[in-house]
């Protein structure tokens, strides 16, 4: 089974994770994981109404998803840091 067989084309078709997994039998976590799988080959999107798959006129709107998570992943980066200074033998609170 390839969960990219289950996500629609464009925005307007989005459908829940919840509906994922009802069609695809996968339990969410699962389910997760194969779209973060497929995405290393796929464009599948979100824009929190859903997962669908662009139509070439949404290109500027997976120009917009990468952006975006481009600037999630950068904070998460950035947000690691005092953590790892404190796993590396830091303390609370200090630089």
């Amino acid at each position: 089974m390839n969960v990219v067989d289950f996500v629609p084309i464009g925005e307007e078709n989005a459908i829940s994770r919840d509906r994922l997994c009802q069609l695809t039998g996968l339990h969410d976590r699962l389910l997760r994981e194969a779209i973060s799988q497929a995405r290393r080959n796929e464009a599948i999107l979100n824009f929190g109404k859903g997962y669908f798959r662009p139509t070439e006129d949404e290109r500027l709107r997976a120009a917009a998803w990468v952006k975006q998570e481009g600037a999630r992943a950068k904070s998460i980066f950035w947000s690691r840091r005092g953590a790892i200074r404190y796993c590396n033998g830091g303390q609370h609170g200090t630089e």
